[in-house]
Parts: C-alpha cells; sequence; structure tokens
C-alpha cells in the first residue's frame, strides 16, 4: 500500500500543508504507510522540481491542459485512474476549496472509506486512525477507519504542527519521476470551468494576513463595527496587520480576506494578538502555529487560553487604548 498525495495547482512554492502531510507520514513507520507518492501537474511543477523531487518517494507529473487545470471532474478522473493503479492506497489531499470537492468524488468512485476535514492521523495495521471537529468544530471525534481496500483523507489547513518534510534529520532523497502524457478519456464531460475571477480589487499587500510577521486579531468581543477604528489604531501603532475571527465576517464588520480559520486563511505569524477572541476549534485550526500567541479575553475559561503563550484577563477595552498609549509613547 502506498500514500499517495495530490498536489494541487497553486502559484509560488509547493502549498506548507502539502508538506505537513508528508512530513506527518514520515513519523509513520514505512511498513504501515508505504512509499510516499507525489501526483502533481505538469504545470505545477515548474520552477519546483527540486522542492517536490525532495518530498516524496516517487513523484508523477501530469500533463493536463490549460482549461482543465482546476476543473474538478477531470481531476477526479485522473486521480481515481491513477490509484486504481497502485490499488490497495491511501489518497491524502489539503482540505482547500478543491480539495473539499475532489476527496468524496474520488472517495466514491474508488468506493472506499472517505473522511473529510481531519486535523490529525496516524495508521496502524490495517486501519487509520483520524480525528475531525464536529458540532460546528466544537467537539473533536476521533475515528477507526478500515483501510484494508485504501482511503480517501483531506487534511485541514494548519491543524498538523509537523515542520518540515524530511522527517528524519538530514535526510536526503530524490523522487524517481515520471512524466505522464495527457489522455483524453479523463476530459470533462459534464462540467466546464468558465474562468478565475479575483476578488474585485484584490487584496492590498499591506492586508495579506499570510505573509505577516504581526497579527493584530478580533474577535466577537470587539463588540461592533464602530470598535474596529480603534483596533486598527493599534495595529498601525504596532505595525501589524489586521485579522479576525468568523464572527467579525459574518457579522459583516471586516471583510473575507481577513478572516483566520478552517473557512478563512490559514497564518502562522511571529505574534499573533488575539482580541476578544473564544478560541474555537476552527479558528486555532488557523493559527496555532504562530510563534507567539498572546490573549486578551475577560471570559477566564476561553478555550484561546489553553494555547496562548501569555494570556491577559481583562477587558479588552481597558487594554487596547492603554497599548495605544504605550506604543506612541514608544515611538
Amino acid at each position: 500500500m502506498k500514500s499517495i498525495i495530490y498536489v494541487e495547482p497553486s502559484e509560488g512554492k509547493v502549498d506548507p500543508n502539502v508538506k505537513k502531510i508528508v512530513a506527518r507520514l514520515r513519523k509513520i513507520p514505512a511498513e504501515r504507510r508505504g512509499l510516499i507518492k507525489g501526483i502533481t501537474l505538469s504545470h505545477n511543477f515548474k520552477n519546483r522540481e527540486e522542492e517536490l523531487r525532495e518530498l516524496f518517494d516517487e513523484l508523477v507529473a501530469v500533463e493536463v491542459p490549460e482549461e482543465y487545470l482546476y476543473n474538478t471532474e477531470v481531476m477526479a478522473n485522473l486521480l481515481t485512474d491513477l490509484l486504481e493503479a497502485d490499488s490497495p492506497a491511501l489518497l491524502f489531499l489539503v482540505f482547500s476549496h478543491l480539495g473539499m470537492e475532489l476527496a468524496p468524488t474520488a472517495g466514491m468512485r474508488l468506493g472506499v472509506p472517505t473522511v473529510t476535514g481531519c486535523t490529525d492521523f496516524n495508521i496502524e495495521d490495517g486501519t487509520a486512525e483520524v480525528r475531525r471537529l464536529v458540532y460546528g468544530s466544537k467537539l473533536t471525534i476521533s475515528l477507526s477507519v478500515d483501510i484494508s481496500r485504501g482511503g480517501v483523507f483531506s487534511i485541514q489547513r494548519g491543524s498538523l504542527k509537523e515542520t518540515g518534510a524530511a522527517g528524519t534529520a538530514g535526510a536526503v532523497r530524490e523522487a524517481s519521476l515520471s512524466a505522464l502524457p495527457w489522455d483524453k478519456k479523463w476530459a470533462a464531460r459534464k462540467s466546464k470551468v468558465l474562468g478565475l475571477v479575483a476578488e474585485e480589487g484584490g487584496i492590498p499587500e499591506q492586508e495579506d494576513i499570510t505573509k505577516a510577521p504581526l497579527l493584530v486579531s478580533v474577535g466577537r468581543g470587539v463588540g461592533g463595527p464602530d470598535n474596529i477604528p480603534l483596533i486598527r489604531t493599534l495595529t498601525d501603532c504596532l505595525k501589524g496587520t489586521l485579522s479576525c475571527s468568523r464572527p467579525v465576517v459574518d457579522n459583516n464588520w471586516l471583510p473575507h480576506h481577513h478572516q483566520v480559520g478552517t473557512s478563512g486563511k490559514t497564518v502562522s505569524p511571529t505574534i499573533y494578538l488575539a482580541l476578544g477572541i473564544s478560541g474555537q476549534g476552527n479558528h486555532v485550526a488557523g493559527m496555532d502555529t504562530s510563534r507567539i500567541i498572546i490573549a486578551v479575553n475577560k471570559d477566564p475559561g476561553a478555550p484561546i487560553f489553553k494555547i496562548a503563550h501569555y494570556g491577559v484577563v481583562d477587558d479588552l477595552f481597558q487594554i487596547v487604548p492603554e497599548l495605544i498609549k504605550q506604543t506612541e509613547v514608544g515611538s
């Protein structure tokens, strides 16, 4: 049995979540998880050859026409065909917008157990032990999955704590590479991607929360849109970037590109200042790899304090003005 990871199209470097899945697999004895094989598209392989070959034991780069790069039907046709050739095998995907569709589609076609949105996994003899969030991310359940016929698992962004991908200090590897030409049988018959539409106006560079070294993140505790300017002032004083939890976006207090969490962005800044954020699982999954987490919440039982390196139990409206005052004095 092989462990196969689909590396979906992306701009820039390989998705760090793919690297974390590989690193997690490397911690599992090879006799249980088999060889680690990557499937990517030739389009995605350009300028990433060295990085990809260092990750996997085997690597397949598939030639796909440009008009099919983001077509889920095509990707499902391609993946199920390749997995059937390696059956039984385990398929791992990132729980991205594409992965949300692709995992259940591939699982159904292959007729194997499928678990989406996993936050952790392990492979035992004949079973996969997986964890996932349920009930609006309020609870975590553990599942034991029979993988004797294979399985499909999509992994939540930011949920795995592993860093790097070698799994063994000083390990050096270079995957054997197979270039696979396009096969017309993978072509879409029921769907067509009309185009990719970027968010109107785009995201200003200074508001890209995935690249910010310091995030000032606000939650429901901010109380309403009238208090957002106060948080912006603090953010500017700290030379940081403003982010938020899902309730802030749901209430239209901030645009979606500020949102951290499983339905927003995964971030890993040097400093994450959480103001009025309770710390539910869907938010924590998107930021718990931050180097330093500082939480301010008036509820001493808020879950955010379980992962915070430093915590202040107080009203954020007492703390924020004082922080602004102190930074202005310091400058």
